[in-house]
């Protein structure tokens, strides 16, 4: 099945390391579970480590065989 969606999702800074992304992320994988789909992709900009930090943490694999384009109209 593919569901794509097109949602930013941002942390408040006051509620950074407070565990909410890790929970969010689980949430989005049962919830993708449960809707048949069999992966979660998303883009992080390579000048913000603590995002980059927080991915390695929750053990998600940096696919390194995309890139990514985009156009200003």
């Amino acid at each position: 099945m593919s569901v794509k969606a097109n949602q930013a999702q941002y942390g408040r800074e006051s509620a950074r390391r407070r565990g909410v992304a890790r929970a969010f992320t689980a949430a989005l994988k049962e919830a993708a579970v449960a809707a048949g789909c069999s992966r979660i992709e998303w883009t992080a900009d390579t000048d913000n480590p603590p995002a980059l930090a927080l991915y390695e943490a929750l053990g998600v694999e940096h696919h390194k065989g995309k890139v990514f384009y985009r156009v200003q109209v």
